[in-house]
């Protein structure tokens, strides 16, 4: 009996050891900067779920320059989408005042054509 709980020790604690290996690697994969599961993690006591934010990006490249707005229906949409950085509004957006949107006519969780 000694014996058999000797090898279950052994055995409990190799798989132990394996594990937290194993787990280690994934927490690398899944908890890296550039990963869903990252950004959910790090916004979520930072922002609010029930304010939508207005972001635009401003075209300079072409004259006169052009801004578009987006409205988010959340300010963590908002900042996940800024922490993927997938979006031209997560990457170079900025945040302006929601009347900005409301006075152009984009509803909550619309993108305009053009926004002043």
């Amino acid at each position: 009996m000694k014996q058999f709980h000797f090898i279950g020790c052994r055995l409990l604690i190799s798989c132990l050891l394996i594990l937290s290996f194993f787990t280690e690697f994934q927490a690398r994969l899944l908890f890296n900067a550039n990963s869903g599961i990252f950004c959910r993690w790090s916004q979520k006591r930072t922002c609010s779920k029930k304010t939508p934010v207005c972001v635009r990006v401003t075209d300079s490249t072409v004259t006169p320059a052009t801004s578009t707005c987006r409205y988010y229906f959340t300010q963590c949409q908002y900042l996940i989408d800024k922490c993927l950085g997938q979006t031209t509004y997560g990457i170079s957006g900025e945040v302006v005042a929601s009347t900005i949107c409301t006075t152009n006519a984009i509803s909550v969780g619309q993108t305009g054509a053009t926004c002043t």
